[in-house]
């Protein structure tokens, strides 16, 4: 096993005292914490799965809207390749964020 490096455990325990990903499965908690460490000043959503409902759209959008004060900007992409869903999952998300406000990015990219 690595060990970790003096300044990532710094860099994670200042993530996690200002921002909360605990409602996130652990493997995507994971990652994206790695992101958010990786990232820095932005955080970076890459949502792939082509079988959303309301309720999951809802539940990242609370996540994303949590974690927006600890970014500068944040990037969410919904990226379907095979049924093209991407941009009905964006506008969901809008419809529950429709300012930049909210913490979400101030334009949709749907990709």
């Amino acid at each position: 096993m690595t060990e970790v490096h003096p300044i990532e455990a710094e860099s994670y325990r200042i993530m996690r005292s200002r921002i909360d990903l605990s409602t996130l499965p652990p493997l995507t908690r994971a990652v994206t914490e790695r992101i958010i460490h990786a990232t820095a000043d932005f955080g970076y959503f890459r949502l792939r799965d082509e079988g959303y409902k309301r309720a999951d759209i809802t539940r990242w959008s609370q996540a994303i809207v949590a974690n927006a004060p600890a970014w500068k900007e944040t990037f969410v992409y919904f990226k379907h390749e095979g049924e093209g869903k991407g941009p009905a999952f964006a506008r969901m998300l809008k419809k529950l964020h429709p300012t930049p406000r909210a913490g979400l990015p101030r334009r949709a990219v749907e990709r």
